[in-house]
């Protein structure tokens, strides 16, 4: 599965933008605009920060590795501020 998205509009040097990955279903893989990204084991959900992968025009790749059915049911950018 491919999920093109732009990067968010007003960040600034205090904001993170994180890639949320709620309720796993299964192994997978994920790269976002070719890089891959770590996550944790099947069955937990995790949080990667991605603010320094962003481009203006981003590609999320997300591949299940055993089986043909998307290995995660929730997949959200956060995109979080220095107090939060």
């Amino acid at each position: 599965m491919r999920r093109h998205f732009n990067r968010p509009t007003g960040l600034d040097a205090g904001h993170t933008v994180w890639l949320t990955i709620e309720h796993p279903r299964g192994a997978g893989a994920l790269t976002l605009n070719g890089t891959p990204l770590a996550i944790g084991a099947p069955g937990q959900a995790c949080q990667v920060p991605i603010t320094a992968l962003l481009t203006s025009r981003n590609e999320l790749t997300i591949e299940a590795l055993l089986s043909d059915e998307p290995p995660w049911a929730d997949v959200r950018l956060e995109i979080r501020g220095e107090h939060d």
